[in-house]
């Protein structure tokens, strides 16, 4: 599967931000009886995209829009951050993702390490992560910026990921 990534338009932004609500939103139904507010809501993107290392890319496949990322790129150290990574929900199950975090490593060779967040209670992500992607759980912690979404804190809990590609283990 041939995913190719391009820079974000900015007449883009709002069905990028919209698509990747979309499929973040559906993870945390498909968790919950509850009805949550929305997971990741657009001032979240925003701020995101706002960042000044911040790279945003739009995932296409057979010239069609399949995902997207935003990225913080550290160009003195090469050790860079996904922020946000999404498939569009009419495209799970179909080898994207892993299509597209190659695509991510092959546009950014002169990586040492990545770094990412997903919730303690996304299964399917934290699968993709260790399996599909060659990533480690390195701690579990609280989000400071969401704070406890119910009594016991789970709400708030995120797994903490990275994958280093130096061969360097702290």
């Amino acid at each position: 599967m041939d995913v190719t990534l391009e820079p974000l338009q900015a007449q883009d932004t709002d069905a990028f931000a919209a698509e990747m609500q979309e499929a973040f939103q559906l993870a945390v139904d498909a968790a919950s009886d509850d009805e949550p507010l929305p997971v990741l809501p657009r001032q979240d993107i925003d701020e995101s995209l706002a960042n000044p290392g911040a790279v945003a890319l739009v995932a296409t496949c057979e010239g069609r829009r399949v995902g997207g990322t935003v990225l913080f790129l550290d160009e003195e150290t090469h050790e860079h951050e996904c922020a946000l990574l999404y498939v569009r929900a009419d495209a799970h199950g179909r080898g994207i993702g892993a299509a597209l975090w190659k695509a991510i490593e092959k546009r950014y060779p002169d990586a040492v390490a990545w770094t990412l967040c997903t919730p303690y209670f996304e299964v399917r992500n934290i699968h993709f992560y260790l399996s599909k992607c060659g990533f480690h759980i390195i701690d579990l912690v609280k989000d400071p910026e969401t704070g406890p979404a119910d009594a016991s804190g789970k709400g708030s809990l995120m797994f903490s990921f990275v994958k280093r590609l130096d061969g360097r283990w702290e």
